[in-house]
């Protein structure tokens, strides 16, 4: 079952799982088909990174710059190694340029370089020079993220709050996901909150002018009509 899922356009989706594996999911047939490991980033790939972070904001970081931890055996606790090239695949959707980046299934290790994808609850294509805020739930902290290149993402603190997703609209109005959903303006101060009947847990902007946002919670969807359009829908 697929953990985390980001959208490809026209009509895919990325889906990471547990079992450490990448399938795509045709949204208009349903279908269900499974992504092989490319070895190298084909030239202008953009991958789809977790922007919705369960662990910190640092293991996004080693992931894309290929550091590793080795964990002892018998314990899902690590001491950090000397993994400073370690092996990272790329898992295209058909057609494009977009991918998910991961460690390969068969790898010692394997489970970690998939960190911290599966555990996220919100994916978003990051070209090279685009930059959107990033949320920890683990630092309690929302960055604004910058890919400064193919394999560097900068990062800077934003907010004393941290959640499990983050959406911005084209006011510059950021929406947090953190127990309920906080609203900040431009300049990081809040100025709302949405109470969701249950903890929401994702977010995305939809419907046709892009101005409804989608609030995924524990066991229902929710949807809100906002003044702006969102931002993400790229």
């Amino acid at each position: 079952m697929p953990q985390v899922v980001g959208f490809v356009a026209p009509n895919s989706l990325l889906a990471a799982n547990w079992e450490r594996s990448v399938s795509l999911i045709d949204v208009t047939t349903g279908q269900v088909t499974p992504v092989h490991e490319t070895e190298t980033a084909v030239p202008g790939t953009v991958l789809l990174l977790p922007v919705g972070l369960h662990n910190e904001e640092i293991q996004l970081q080693w992931m894309l710059q290929h550091v590793g931890y080795k964990y002892r055996f018998g314990s899902n606790t690590a001491t950090r190694s000397g993994l400073m090239a370690e092996h990272r695949g790329y898992y295209y959707a058909p057609d494009s340029k977009t991918a998910l980046m991961g460690g390969g299934p068969n790898q010692t290790y394997a489970a970690w370089r998939w960190r911290p994808l599966p555990e996220s609850c919100q994916l978003l294509r990051f070209p090279v020079g685009a930059s959107h805020p990033i949320t920890s739930e683990d630092d309690e902290k929302t960055y604004e993220g910058t890919m400064t290149s193919p394999e560097k993402l900068s990062a800077g603190m934003i907010l004393e709050r941290g959640g499990t997703s983050v959406v911005i609209d084209t006011a510059g109005n950021l929406y947090l996901a953190s127990g309920q959903v906080f609203i900040y303006n431009k300049q990081r101060e809040q100025i709302g909150t949405l109470e969701i009947p249950e903890r929401p847990s994702s977010m995305a902007w939809g419907g046709p002018d892009g101005k409804t946002l989608f609030i995924g919670a524990r066991s229902s969807l929710y949807a809100i009509r906002a003044v702006s359009s969102g931002s993400e829908r790229r």
